[in-house]
């Protein structure tokens, strides 16, 4: 993926990830673990933990009541298994 490329790699992408994380800048670590998902699997399960954190940060800032609710929602059935992450990406395995 280009993205990835530009980055310097898919391990240089999840790094950064993570800082972005750790920066508290949920929206754009959340933008970050979607193209992680769909160019390395060797960063599932960091992609997948950084953007239900990431959904529940959105949340705790959002002011407008169905947005809150589907940050949280989004972010529950990540956490339960309920929504798969391959499937919203159309990932195949």
């Amino acid at each position: 993926m280009r993205i990835a490329k530009l980055a310097g790699g898919a391990d240089t992408l999840a790094s950064e990830m993570d800082q972005t994380t750790e920066n508290k800048e949920p929206q754009w670590a959340m933008e970050l673990s979607d193209n992680i998902y769909t160019i390395d699997d060797a960063h599932l399960d960091a992609a997948r933990s950084v953007k239900i954190a990431s959904l529940r940060a959105l949340a705790d800032d959002q002011i407008n009541a169905c947005a809150r609710n589907y940050y949280l929602v989004y972010a529950k059935q990540l956490d339960a298994g309920v929504v798969a992450i391959e499937h919203i990406l159309n990932k195949k395995f």
